[in-house]
């Protein structure tokens, strides 16, 4: 998976989390396909307070993957669940008329299934260990139900491990005969 480190510059210092337990997947409630940065969601989370950027990482209209806050350090996405969980925030989450709607594209959606598979790697979570934001806040953020992101993924997954057996088998390249 390939990542690009935000600059991050808090206020001060972010204090390290100590275990992780869950991801929560966030949106910016953005309108659909209209840009918004990781620098645009750290001037914003700065413009209210915080310290920096809230997200520890965060995708953006390309598919760009961006750890924002630091993968270990303690987040502010979710109320009471910052201390034992990771944020990952994708760039969207309304139409253009500023209603709730999946608009995770295609390569946005690859970058959060990766993204994800990294972090259940990392963290020794698995997929039921995988929350939306609306699950702990009254929002619908991040614009998608668990059920609808927990059956995507694992599609996904199992579309590519199919992809690599396949590509395993034509690479072997030996015919065995057993007569």
């Amino acid at each position: 998976m390939k990542y690009k480190t935000y600059n991050v510059q808090p206020k001060q210092k972010l204090a390290k989390r100590k275990r992780t337990e869950m991801l929560i997947l966030h949106c910016t409630a953005t309108k659909e396909n209209k840009p918004f940065s990781c620098d645009d969601v750290d001037k914003m989370h700065k413009a209210k307070g915080w310290s920096c950027i809230g997200y520890n990482w965060y995708i953006d209209l390309d598919g760009n993957i961006f750890e924002a806050r630091g993968t270990d350090c303690v987040g502010s996405h979710c109320k009471k669940y910052n201390y034992i969980s990771c944020g990952i925030c994708y760039c969207g989450g309304l139409d253009k008329n500023g209603k709730a709607k999946n608009t995770l594209n295609d390569k946005q959606k690859q970058s959060l299934f990766e993204l994800v598979e990294y972090l259940l790697k990392m963290y020794h979570l698995t997929i039921s260990d995988v929350y939306g934001h609306r699950t702990f806040a009254k929002k619908d953020c991040p614009c998608f139900t668990n059920e609808w992101f927990r059956t995507e993924y694992l599609k996904w997954k199992e579309e590519k491990y199919q992809k690599e057996i396949q590509e395993n088998i034509k690479n072997v390249g030996v015919v065995y005969n057993f007569k």
